[in-house]
């Protein structure tokens, strides 16, 4: 009684209740008399996404009720001269007005995250994040390895002489740049970006005769095991005529044989490492692990990648990608690593198309599969288990 309610919501006519409200929002109006405000009406208001059980309307008032508590006391650690240079507001103005902006504000510009108050949080975010990249590289930078790798001419003519056809200028380059960071006494840290069928594996590959030339260990890592068995087979081809040994660790060979090849690389008479997640348990042991290479690196998590780091002491790293990223994405995404690209396809090599079909149109699939079956082609499907 004597209270003004604010309702929102479908009217219908009901024949024998008259008008109603179907499931209504609804909010008792505020007392301007004692300066209390409406959180949920007469103002523009967040749409939050649901979580679980927790209402739209009750997460509001809650998000509402901590801004007005934390009035004043946030701290702002955007460095005044950024904050006056882009026309941003503090920290607390900006988080008061993406939530509940003041009247007036264009609603274009806030579905669009284009508010002032809205560009403030973006900008803070990728600025720190930028920030944490900045500390990271420079502390790789600084820290020293605990090897020395030789990149001289006979290394190099090691290295090359297990590739019976010649490299494409950007396969060159971006080995003349590995080389270079192999030498270097700072670890490597390096992306290397390519199509498929670019030709990253060789290049990697390369890479690793140089360091087992130098009678150190490399380990590559794959996200799947039809992966690591493709790269085990290509190193295997490539380096048969070499004196160097390479082994496959999965996570569903034959126990037996997986025990030995863990074995021979702990003892180091194994100097390549080919292998999946299995690689990352605590029995698989290096005697002297200075590069690792990690395909497809966005499949792994950071600790999965500091785990297999951990395998070595201060080792070379190179993370390969077949993820088209545009340089300034990849260098704001990888800003801790060096960015090494192969634009162009070797000689012959066929561009590799890719299609999205429906669900509904599996049948199709099958049926292009079995007539290329017939006609004495291949076929196979990657799964993700």
């Amino acid at each position: 009684p004597s209270q003004t309610v604010f309702v929102y919501g479908m009217v219908q006519e009901q024949p024998t209740t008259g008008v109603q409200f179907t499931n209504p929002d609804y909010e008792i109006l505020a007392d301007s008399a004692r300066g209390d405000e409406n959180v949920h009406s007469g103002r523009i208001v967040p749409v939050y996404e649901q979580i679980g059980t927790l209402r739209r309307k009750f997460r509001r008032r809650l998000v509402y009720g901590v801004l007005k508590q934390l009035l004043g006391s946030v701290p702002d650690d955007l460095p005044m001269e950024v904050r006056k240079g882009y026309g941003f507001p503090s920290r607390m103005l900006a988080l008061r007005d993406s939530h509940f902006p003041p009247s007036g504000t264009s609603l274009a510009l806030l579905n669009g995250f284009r508010t002032p108050a809205q560009k403030r949080l973006i900008f803070e975010e990728y600025f720190f994040f930028q920030l944490g990249l900045a500390r990271y590289r420079l502390r790789s930078s600084t820290s020293f390895k605990s090897h020395q790798i030789a990149v001289d001419c006979r290394v190099k003519e090691a290295a090359f002489s297990v590739v019976p056809f010649s490299l494409t200028s950007a396969q060159r380059i971006a080995l003349e740049q590995i080389f270079d960071d192999l030498q270097r006494s700072s670890p490597m840290n390096r992306l290397l970006q390519g199509e498929v069928g670019s030709g990253k594996t060789i290049v990697a590959l390369l890479a690793a005769v140089v360091v087992m030339e130098n009678g150190f260990q490399v380990a590559l890592l794959s996200p799947t095991e039809i992966l690591a068995e493709q790269h085990y087979r290509t190193a295997s081809e490539v380096l048969k005529d070499s004196r160097f040994e390479i082994g496959l660790v999965t996570g569903s060979m034959n126990t037996r044989i997986r025990r030995e090849t863990i074995s021979r690389l702990e003892a180091g008479k194994t100097q390549m490492v080919i292998g999946t997640h299995a690689l990352l348990g605590e029995n698989v042991k290096f005697r002297h692990l200075s590069m690792v290479v990690i395909d497809e690196q966005h499949r792994f998590g950071v600790q999965q990648r500091l785990r297999i780091r951990s395998k070595g002491i201060t080792p070379d790293v190179l993370v390969m990608t077949a993820t088209p990223i545009p340089r300034t994405l990849a260098m704001t995404i990888y800003g801790d690593l060096d960015i090494s690209e192969i634009r162009d396809l070797p000689p012959g090599r066929q561009k590799v198309s890719t299609s999205v079909i429906s669900d509904g149109r599996r049948d199709e699939v099958y049926a292009r599969v079995d007539k290329e079956l017939k006609n004495g082609r291949q076929a196979f499907v990657v799964c993700p288990f």
